[in-house]
């Protein structure tokens, strides 16, 4: 069956105005005014450069917002850095409780000190006020006398009833390292 002069005609118009209505729908809208931004203005839409993964240093003005979980990235940040918090105030603020496996507080730190805290909670390295770690390591004239537990008492330590008490501007310490052991002493207050 040949196709009739009416068919191939209708199948002609029809391309022709679907060509015709495609090509009209996707005009082009006029020239652009003018050339091109140089982007040295990055505020102009489209010279912001988005940052891309890659070894060379990237920086970026504004937010970051990163939706998803990050894995083997290193992050350098020159400012503040805050976690749950939209306004940190040091190098590294966190709101809320931090948890680690380790912690380290380099500056002022040493055999024997402890960490303290000022009342705004500023931690520092210092030396432990009052205690004894080695008996045998004590300057001379701070320890005076002791009470061993079964019998002889050495001034200033006082028997009581059978148990030590220091003389007044002593305090009563005791002593649990080797030949010490069960044994009581004052030390100067």
């Amino acid at each position: 069956m040949k196709p009739s002069l009416a068919t191939l005609k209708s199948v002609a118009l029809a391309i022709l105005l679907t060509l015709g209505v495609s090509y009209a729908s996707a005009a082009w809208q006029a020239a652009p005014a003018g050339t091109p931004p140089t982007c040295t203005d990055l505020t102009i839409p489209g010279c912001n450069p988005p940052i891309n993964i890659s070894t060379t240093f990237q920086s970026k003005a504004g937010a970051l917002d990163v939706v998803g979980t990050l894995s083997g990235i290193n992050a350098i940040f020159t400012g503040k850095v805050g976690i749950g918090t939209l306004s940190p105030t040091q190098k590294l603020d966190v709101a809320g409780t931090v948890k680690a496996t380790g912690f380290q507080l380099t500056t002022g730190a040493g055999a024997s000190k402890v960490l303290t805290s000022d009342a705004s909670g500023n931690g520092t390295w210092q030396d432990a006020a009052g205690g004894l770690t080695n008996y045998n390591n004590l300057p001379a004239g701070t320890v005076a006398g002791y009470c061993p537990a079964a019998g002889t008492v050495y001034a200033p330590a006082i028997v009581d009833n059978g148990g030590c008490k220091c003389a007044s501007g002593w305090t009563q310490i005791a002593y649990t390292e080797n030949t010490y052991q069960n044994s009581y002493g004052c030390i100067k207050n």
